[in-house]
Formats: structure tokens, C-alpha cells, sequence
């Protein structure tokens, strides 16, 4: 008897390395303000105390049973050592997965540079580039340029023909400038249907020749939806890009300003900046 009670007792570590494993894993949840750790502490816990009540039943049953007392303490060890092993197996599993997803959230997201609709660069991507621009200015010779576009009229397309074809016509109108610039430009989709174009190593004259460009062009541009055909215009602001220039912003209101000033001259115009 003596034999099977030491046999049960034999699970007792089996249960210690549990209690260790389980106050580890309360410690470093604590430590690192680990939640997902802390919930599995919890589990844990639950499954220790489910695994400590049934041993000391099975415990209790046999020594009120002498008979079956060996039977019984065999039986408590290989129940507590496979317990052991399931919870060991399972607690490695969840704490590999709580710290792969940990992993994951801390990289880093990659910064958006491109709109979703026409592939141009976005808002934030243009003032990166266009500071970059205004240092390049700043330390040498190089003189560059920047186009402020406006689609002339475009909220009147949206409400006659729905938002499916003014985002349709965006998308062919980014088309048309990409086709009409240089590879070195940078085109970027500033705000609905507002463009910007960074000219480097382009000084006003040649800014200012290829606004004309873009104009003329996409006014013969044939544009067609749904059996509609559509002609749009744009008005441009022209705007240097200089050493004196403070940054992305200041050159954007610039152009900005030159275009709105001359609103009252007409649509499909070319008007530069006082700062030019």
C-alpha cells in the first residue's frame, strides 16, 4: 500500500512544475502588461484548480477504497503527467501565438504614398517631396517649378452623373498628365480634384509652356461614359520653387493663390504666381 501511495505521490511534482510554469507566465504578464498573457493565466488557473479538485478526489477514493487503491494511485499519475503534458503542449502553443502577434503590431505600417484611385502619389507623399525639392534648390543652382491644377467645374459632374463617373474621369484626366510630363515630375492627386506637379530643374518659362500643354490637351481629350461624352477643362497656377522658398505648404499656397486670383479671367487659364 505503502508502494501505490508513493506512486500517486509521484504526480506531486508533475503539479509543482504546473504551479511554476503557471507563476512564470503571472510574472511576466504582470511585468510587460501582457494581457493576452494575463488571460492565459487565467486559463491556466481554472485548468489547475479542475486538475487539483479531481487528483485529490481520486486521492480521497482510494484511500476509502482500499482495494482499489493501487489501481487508482497508477491511474492518478498517468492522469496528472498527461494533463501536464496537454497544458505544457497548449501553453507554448498560445504563448508562441500571443508573442507572434505582438510582433506583428509592433512592425511598423508601411506609410501610404499612392492614391487609391488614380496611382498618383498622395497628399502627404507630394510635401515629402516637394521639401526635398526645396532643399535640392537650397543647395545649388537648380531651379524648379510647381503646377497647381483645378478641374475646371468638376463638382457640377459628380451631381449630374454621379460620383462612379466623376471618379472615372479623374482617373483618365491623371492619365493624360502622366503622358504629358516627364519622367523626373512628380504628379501627385492633391485634394479631390486638385493636382499638383513638381517640375525639377525646370525654371518658369518651361513651367509655363507645359501648363499650356496640359490645357490644350486635355481639352481635346474626348472623354467617354456610359455612352456620355464629356470635355474638361482645367485652370493652372504656376509657382517657382526657390531658395527663399520655406516649405512644402508656403510653395503650394503660392500656386494655389495665383489661380484662385484670377478666377474672374475665366476657366482654362494659365495664371502665375507674383512671387515668380
Amino acid at each position: 500500500m505503502n508502494n501505490s501511495l508513493n506512486i500517486s505521490f509521484l504526480a506531486l511534482p508533475l503539479l509543482g512544475f504546473f504551479f511554476l510554469a503557471l507563476g512564470l507566465t503571472f510574472t511576466y504578464s504582470r511585468n510587460h502588461n501582457e494581457k493576452p498573457l494575463r488571460n492565459l493565466w487565467i486559463q491556466l488557473s481554472i485548468a489547475l484548480f479542475a486538475l487539483l479538485a479531481s487528483y485529490f478526489a481520486l486521492l480521497y477514493y482510494a484511500h476509502t477504497n482500499p482495494m482499489a487503491h493501487e489501481t487508482i494511485s497508477q491511474a492518478l499519475l498517468y492522469f496528472s503527467l498527461g494533463v501536464f503534458l496537454i497544458f505544457t503542449v497548449y501553453s507554448i502553443f498560445k504563448f508562441r501565438e500571443t508573442l507572434k502577434a505582438k510582433r506583428a503590431d509592433a512592425e511598423p505600417t508601411p506609410a501610404i504614398t499612392y492614391d487609391y484611385l488614380t496611382q498618383l502619389k498622395n497628399c502627404a507623399a507630394l510635401t515629402d517631396d516637394l521639401n526635398q525639392t526645396i532643399e535640392k534648390t537650397k543647395r545649388g543652382p537648380t531651379v524648379s517649378s510647381i503646377l497647381f491644377i483645378d478641374i475646371d467645374n468638376f463638382k457640377q459632374f459628380n451631381t449630374d452623373y454621379g460620383r462612379a463617373c466623376g471618379d472615372y474621369l479623374l482617373t483618365k484626366i491623371a492619365e493624360v498628365f502622366k503622358k504629358r510630363t516627364r519622367k523626373s515630375d512628380i504628379i501627385a492627386r492633391y485634394s479631390g480634384d486638385e493636382f499638383v506637379i513638381i517640375l525639377y530643374n525646370a525654371d518658369m518659362e518651361q513651367a509655363i509652356h507645359l501648363a499650356q500643354m496640359l490645357i490644350m490637351k486635355l481639352a481635346n481629350t474626348e472623354l467617354i461614359y456610359k455612352n456620355n461624352s464629356f470635355t474638361i477643362s482645367c485652370s493652372i497656377g504656376v509657382a517657382p520653387i526657390t531658395p527663399d522658398s520655406l516649405d512644402a505648404q508656403s510653395v503650394i499656397a503660392s500656386a494655389q493663390e495665383a489661380l484662385e486670383t484670377g478666377r474672374s479671367e475665366g476657366n482654362a487659364k494659365v495664371r502665375v504666381s507674383n512671387s515668380s
